[in-house]
């Protein structure tokens, strides 16, 4: 099972989403390339902290 990532956060400066949260403790995770047409370009420090389970994390292709 492949869980979510939360995008809610917009970086004005940077003109993009990017992932501040990941729900549930799932062993797989993919981050998109975009939402609503915006890229997705960074992931926060600790959005995946305490996945325990993690195991693999399928990254857009705008992550830097």
């Amino acid at each position: 099972m492949i869980n979510e990532c939360y995008y809610d956060n917009y970086d004005k400066k940077q003109e993009c989403y990017y992932v501040n949260k990941a729900y549930g403790n799932a062993k797989e995770y993919e981050i998109s390339d975009e939402i609503k047409g915006i890229k997705v370009k960074y992931i926060d420090e600790k959005a995946f902290m305490d996945k325990t389970k993690l195991e693999t994390l399928k990254m857009g292709k705008n992550i830097t």
